[in-house]
């Protein structure tokens, strides 16, 4: 399964889901200038027993795994969107769905763990992020 690349924000939309249905309603966050999808990955394990005459490890690989997601915001403290961006570090996860211009994109439940002060980008605009680690299985759209 590819890995989903960093985008700009031109037609890209970073939503926040407001049911506990990954097929449900999203509420789109202003501000949005990237966004990272999580990648998904698969761990190998090591299968070969230590009474084996082969000196040769043998590998299974284990269970998909969704990696980390994060989305770069211009700042605005009075945007309630971005407000709820902060509170949901404080819950226990929700769904999160990243679109991009043609319409496709991911939908994933996300722990969101990581948040930056702004700090001043281009043009002396206060940027800031927000990310976090993916969490079951994604959809595509």
């Amino acid at each position: 399964m590819p890995e989903v690349e960093t985008v700009h924000s031109h037609g890209v939309t970073f939503s926040r889901g407001t049911t506990d249905d990954i097929n449900g309603a999203y509420t789109p966050v202003v501000g949005v200038r990237t966004a990272t999808a999580p990648k998904v990955s698969r761990s190998i394990l090591g299968k070969t027993s230590h009474d084996t005459s082969d000196k040769y490890q043998r590998k299974v690989k284990g269970m998909l795994s969704l990696g980390q997601f994060s989305v770069e915001l211009l700042w605005s403290p009075e945007e309630a969107t971005q407000q709820d961006l902060l509170a949901d570090i404080e819950d226990e996860g929700r769904y999160y769905e990243i679109l991009f211009e043609d319409g496709s994109g991911v939908r994933f439940f996300g722990l969101l763990n990581d948040t930056t002060p702004p700090s001043a980008g281009e043009d002396n605009v206060l940027i800031w992020s927000v990310g976090g680690e993916g969490s079951g299985e994604p959809t595509y759209v």
